[in-house]
């Protein structure tokens, strides 16, 4: 135990969390909870995870247009790697592909892709996700072994598990030698949320890296994109309260004009719904300070 530092005692909702602590290795500087909540009950949460942590799928025309910008923009990060490294996909695996936003953006812009596999433990995601043209299992464990793919995406999915580096080893163990794995998580936003419900680990770029080069993945990319953590803090004025309600209130009329204006890294951003909704949280710009989500990929040696 003295290998690790006291952060705060785990502040949830659900009980399942009850009896946690977010702490901190003293030489890694990796954040997790401990102790980690009991498997078999975070497995029956997971189950349910639309429902438990966010009341169902979302269904808002603002909100749906804000998960569909986030996804092209996750998209176009791995399409830039990929011209980069000059490595061909066709065939997809997507961890945790929830309402199947990554994987409608990939395929519009992607007709190449042969094959695209999602594995979602919640299935109150599948019947939307096979509208998609999504091949989807349960698990890993249903995947046929046969399989072999170009590109894994794990996307809001690794910050939920108890032991990250099984997690990754068995979603990668279809991956073949020199493709792709991309990986977004929040960036330690037990510092400027209310709830840590339902995360259980908290990175950086630091302790990322660091995972990823100990599981034998090289030529690993990390960046940080959306607000500044030290934005994320300040408490909002009423003030700009009142002009975030006045926006959704023009958004949700159909009165786009004043907030969908083109700027860098929307460019490829043709729906001007889209460039409205997410351009407040500015997930197109890299930063160099922790912000919002922290994106990586790398390379399978």
């Amino acid at each position: 135990m003295n290998d690790i530092s006291f952060i705060h005692t785990y502040r949830n909702l659900n009980s399942v969390f009850n009896n946690c602590s977010i702490v901190q290795c003293n030489h890694c500087q990796m954040v997790f909870v401990n102790p980690m909540p009991d498997e078999v009950l975070l497995e029956e949460y997971n189950s349910g995870y639309f429902d438990n942590a966010h009341g169902g799928l979302q269904t808002h025309p603002l909100t749906v247009a804000f998960h569909s910008a986030i996804n092209l923009l996750r998209v176009l990060y791995v399409e830039r790697f990929i011209e980069k490294e000059k490595i061909s996909v066709h065939r997809v695996l997507e961890i945790g592909p929830g309402g199947g936003h990554f994987a409608r953006q990939w395929m519009k812009r992607n007709p190449q892709t042969s094959q695209y596999t999602g594995v979602e433990s919640d299935k109150s995601c599948h019947t939307k996700l096979i509208s998609s043209n999504v091949d989807v299992f349960l698990s890993m464990d249903e995947v046929p072994a046969d399989r072999e793919f170009d590109l894994v995406v794990i996307s809001h999915v690794l910050e939920h598990t108890s032991n990250p580096g099984d997690f990754i080893k068995n979603c990668t163990r279809l991956l073949k030698q020199s493709g792709i794995l991309f990986i977004e998580v929040p960036c330690k936003d037990f510092e400027h949320k209310k709830l840590d419900e339902p995360h259980l680990l908290f990175f950086d770029k630091g302790p990322m890296e660091l995972f990823l080069s100990g599981l034998g993945f090289n030529s690993i990319e990390t960046s940080y994109y959306g607000k500044t953590i030290s934005d994320l803090r300040k408490p909002i004025s009423f003030i700009n309260k009142c002009k975030e309600k006045m926006r959704n209130q023009l958004l949700s009329r159909g009165i786009l004009f004043p907030y969908s204006g083109f700027e860098k890294g929307l460019e490829e951003m043709n729906d001007p719904l889209e460039r409205a909704c997410v351009k407040p949280f500015k997930a197109h710009i890299e930063q160099k300070e922790p912000s919002w989500w922290l994106r990586a990929i790398c390379i399978k040696k």
